[in-house]
């Protein structure tokens, strides 16, 4: 190795922060500057997250608009970071910055649980896969969680292995602390709560107290906010509603997949009238929770009803949703290109886990199982491409040990040493 390499492999963690930072705000930059201010204001926040910002910088209060009372329908974490964006004037120029510098941590965070396991190669190998990857370059440039909640799941990637390797009380309050926060921008993190505190407890080194006190740091952050939503509306509601909905949604999307295959807007307008009649019945005059709650249940139960009518149905919903997770984007042309790159992403994950399952690398094997969990809890609710892009950097861990692996198929185990 040439000195001149040495000397920038000194400094590869900085390389690769900034240089996935630098490369994050041009393609951010870029997507902005293609569109109009009124595309800014409508199509890339179409889930109206600067409406809840706006009004909780203005208000104090989560809410669509307050005089209507607050909102049960989202977590507050993102919404707190649009509000800091509306406070401090930076509009939504400031969010794409603070974006890109989360997708930037998030390809750090990556590097660094690939490198503390395999090693440098393997590491970049996996950078590059998902700085290329289009769901995890597309979502700095939108009004919408998806960022956010990729790099609190990146954090539990990280920790996760680290907690392993090594459980401490430090990384048991990080892993906490990064549930919490995850789960309160996105609530199907809380179905990774037992993943986390069941890690240390199969670790080398057992130590039940590194769960304990993840349990601890990860309720600190959760309950105020579920105790909030309890004395708005009398019921334990953990972070939002949306449950109903979203399993209805995904109901009609499954029932009508032949109307509009792999086309996640064409789904949309496709079942918009079904949707919108069930809405029109919602009486007038209710509170902003209140219409959450009758919303939610009234949702809920139209898709009962779907049940009871075809009680095989459940079935055939999980067997599509597991498909249309990976492969469903607003259009066929995208899903088209992105099932294309994700093809070869899959076969080096695939020959990788093999590789690693056969190996008994158990530490390595924790992504796989946060991204099982998580797609999992997707599968009997509702499920396109969109909700696959926090799981991108789980991807690239896999996708860059097995091109390392492959690359040296004939020695790999020289490589699936731990580094010193």
């Amino acid at each position: 190795m040439s000195s001149s390499l040495e000397k920038i492999l000194k400094h590869d963690r900085a390389l690769v922060f900034w240089g996935s930072f630098l490369l994050i705000a041009v393609f951010t930059g870029g997507f902005f500057l293609l569109n109009t201010d009124e595309l800014v204001r409508t199509d890339l926040d179409p889930d109206f997250y600067r409406i809840l910002g706006r009004n909780l910088a203005e208000t104090g209060m989560l809410s669509f608009d307050p005089q209507d009372g607050p909102s049960l329908s989202r977590g507050p974490v993102y919404p707190a970071i649009i509000a800091f964006c509306e406070i401090t004037g930076g509009d939504v120029y400031l969010l794409f910055f603070i974006q890109s510098i989360l997708a930037a941590m998030s390809a750090f965070l990556l590097y660094l649980a690939v490198r503390m396991s395999i090693g440098i190669r393997a590491g970049l190998f996996s950078v590059a896969f998902l700085l290329i990857h289009p769901l995890f370059i597309r979502y700095p440039g939108t009004v919408l969680v998806e960022t956010t909640a990729t790099f609190f799941l990146t954090c539990l990637l990280y920790l996760s292995i680290r907690m392993y390797e090594k459980p401490t009380a430090a990384t048991a309050i990080a892993i906490g602390l990064s549930l919490g926060l995850g789960a309160l921008t996105k609530s199907t993190f809380l179905v990774l709560l037992p993943i986390v505190l069941i890690v240390p407890i199969l670790a080398p080194k057992r130590s039940l107290k590194s769960s304990l006190i993840a349990l601890l740091a990860c309720m600190i952050v959760v309950l105020p906010w579920t105790y909030r939503n309890y004395r708005i509306s009398e019921r334990v509601i953990p972070v939002h509603l949306l449950a109903g909905y979203n399993m209805y949604r995904g109901d009609l999307y499954v029932q009508h997949f032949s109307d509009a295959p792999f086309s996640y807007l064409g789904l949309w307008l496709e079942t918009e009238p079904k949707s919108d009649s069930l809405m029109a019945t919602v009486p007038r005059g209710l509170r902003s929770w209140e219409e959450d709650l009758y919303v939610d249940s009234l949702y809920f139960a139209a898709s009962s009803d779907i049940y009871e009518e075809n009680r095989a149905f459940i079935l055939r919903k999980v067997g599509l949703n597991a498909v249309m997770f990976w492969t469903t984007m607003q259009t066929k042309t995208k899903s088209m290109v992105v099932s294309m790159f994700r093809l070869p992403i899959f076969l080096l994950g695939l020959y990788c886990l093999i590789v690693l399952f056969r190996e008994r690398k158990w530490s390595m094997l924790l992504p796989f199982l946060l991204l099982s969990v998580y797609y999992a809890a997707h599968l009997p609710l509702f499920a396109v491409g969109r909700f696959s892009a926090v799981l991108t950097p789980v991807e690239a861990f896999y996708a860059g040990i097995g091109l390392l692996l492959f690359i040296h198929r004939r020695k790999f185990k020289e490589f699936l040493n731990p580094p010193v």
